[in-house]
């Protein structure tokens, strides 16, 4: 996971390993944060929900 910029609540995630180098990171932007999560909370959340 990596944070895209420091001054907006963007990061791509990876949730996929991928050993060809075909694997393509999303990239998720957070409009409103109602809950007021961390940055590394919601990077952690979103990780856990693609593995559902």
């Amino acid at each position: 996971m990596a944070t895209a910029s420091l001054q907006y609540f963007n990061f791509y995630l990876q949730s996929q390993s991928s050993s060809t180098g075909t694997a393509i990171p999303a990239y998720y932007h957070a409009f409103y944060d109602e809950v007021a999560f961390s940055q590394d909370k919601m990077q952690m959340l979103t990780y856990n929900l693609c593995k559902m």
